[in-house]
């Protein structure tokens, strides 16, 4: 998923990853590539190979939907709807332990960074979109979306540019006639991004700020991926029988990095019965997840799969008291979310 590293190319909403293979090219320089080794690992857990290719909806075929009928809303979720069908108050929780981006200052650093960034990787995103991307002609299909981390916040002597890849992100979609084509992610506790041009950023070095900061990449072409909470509540609570009982949000998965970018949680007003795709295993469920995911890249209804694996552990940089960074381990449990969508499997009514 997500991983830290600006280039990383296993961005959300892709069908497969190469960060080890960009390593040492020219697009992927040495310190970009040695940041991603300590923070990830040598390999990512995405949990896609369990998917077998199975999805529990087709991408294309699936109308977006972007209203909710109130008969499938209780509790919170019916308090926040429109007359319009719409939900009147996003879920969005911006954290107010660390400084934070507006929408505007991630999305004006999003659009710098495609504007200077672009050039250089766009095969990449035209390898990730299927096809010939005219950079110029993208602009922001929305505002940016904000997606709540699966993590609780750090320590405040986190590194910064550590603390900005496993905290909560902003997703800018940017379109081309109305279809969305590529996706830049960009760390919300980044507020250094703020300033322009890129030589006045302070705190850390350029370099390393835009590693831990940006993420990008293609969305599929054949793969609609840009989904809202009103099609999440709709999805979930067609398929369970169950009504929503909060607006749905946005949760970036716990790396190391997944193919999931972000997935909606859908809370249900009681446990529903679901059955896996692949596995067959039939479950209870009061929370379940829609969006993409998966090795393919599937619009599905997802259900987290694997038993709890436990804090997130790692061994990274520390701001000690005297100044000096020094690579110490710490554990970050789960926040409020339902899961850290580790591992997840797209589920069907049984």
């Amino acid at each position: 998923m997500v991983g830290p590293v600006a280039h990383d190319h296993s961005l959300p909403l892709r069908a497969r990853g190469r960060r080890s293979s960009a390593c040492g090219s020219r697009l992927l320089p040495s310190w970009e590539c040695a940041l991603a080794l300590v923070v990830l690992g040598a390999a990512a857990c995405d949990g896609s190979a369990a998917l077998g290719g199975s999805a529990g909806l087709d991408t294309l075929s699936l109308p977006a939907i972007l209203t909710v009928d109130s008969a499938l809303l209780s509790g919170a979720a019916l308090a926040a709807w429109g007359p319009d069908g719409r939900f009147t108050r996003a879920a969005d929780r911006l954290d107010p332990v660390y400084p934070t981006l507006l929408p505007a200052e991630a999305g004006a650093a999003a659009s710098e960074y495609l504007r200077t960034v672009g050039p250089a990787i766009t095969d990449l995103l035209e390898g990730d979109y299927g096809g010939p991307l005219t950079l110029s002609a993208l602009a922001p299909c929305e505002p940016p979306r904000y997606a709540e981390s699966s993590l609780a916040p750090p320590p405040d002597s986190l590194a910064l540019e550590y603390r900005i890849a496993i905290g909560p992100s902003w997703l800018q979609y940017y379109c081309e006639a109305g279809v969305p084509k590529v996706l830049l992610t960009v760390g919300a506790y980044a507020t250094p991004l703020t300033t322009s041009p890129w030589d006045s950023i302070r705190v850390v070095p350029l370099p390393t700020l835009l590693s831990a900061s940006v993420l990008f990449g293609g969305l599929r072409k054949d793969v609609r991926a840009l989904v809202n909470a009103e099609e999440a509540a709709t999805r979930v609570a067609q398929l369970t029988g169950r009504r929503v009982i909060r607006v749905p949000r946005l949760v970036r998965p716990r790396p190391p990095g997944t193919s999931v970018g972000a997935l909606w949680q859908v809370d249900l007003d009681g446990t529903a019965t679901v059955r896996g795709r692949t596995t067959g295993v039939v479950r209870g469920r009061a929370t379940l997840w829609y969006g993409v995911a998966g090795a393919r890249s599937r619009l599905a209804v997802w259900d987290s799969v694997d038993p709890d694996p436990g804090p997130y552990v790692d061994n990274t940089l520390f701001v000690l008291s005297d100044g000096t960074r020094r690579a110490l381990p710490f554990s970050i449990p789960r926040s409020g979310t339902g899961s850290f969508l580790y591992h997840l499997e797209p589920v069907v009514r049984p």
